[in-house]
């Protein structure tokens, strides 16, 4: 890990967590940070972690990958994250313009993310875009 990372984990604070209507959590963190005297990186992040135990074939999932092949793959849950930010923010404005990232968070992905087959579709489609990524790397691809 390095000191940029460092930083920011340091500085997350969960601010609200919200039970969809589909029995997952999200969890929505203040990771904002100072960046000069005045002035702030305001950043939100929204996650859900999603327990690979829970989900269902008939949910979404494409049956020739078996439950088994998931939970090697995340470690029995899949995280779904998503980060909104504004830079140089002032003193002033922080704490507003933090809760409008919130609020237009919420207003576009609240009903997307409490869909029944969310966290199916959600987890099939990471472990493949997974499988995929380690298929380009074993053909002797470089980033």
């Amino acid at each position: 890990m390095n000191l940029v990372e460092l930083d920011v984990t340091m500085n997350e604070k969960l601010i609200k967590t919200i039970l969809l209507k589909n029995g997952l959590t999200l969890e929505i963190y203040d990771e904002s940070r100072e960046i000069v005297e005045d002035r702030w990186l305001v950043k939100m992040a929204a996650r859900i972690d999603i327990p690979i135990d829970h989900l269902h074939l008939g949910d979404g999932l494409n049956k020739q990958v078996s439950l088994n092949s998931l939970k090697e793959s995340f470690d029995n849950f899949a995280r779904y994250e998503q980060k909104r930010e504004r830079n140089f923010v002032g003193n002033q404005q922080k704490d507003s313009v933090f809760n409008d990232l919130v609020t237009s968070f919420l207003t576009s992905t609240r009903e997307y993310l409490s869909h029944p087959h969310f966290a199916a579709r959600y987890a099939m489609r990471e472990y493949l875009r997974q499988q995929q990524r380690k298929t380009w790397y074993q053909n002797g691809n470089k980033a």
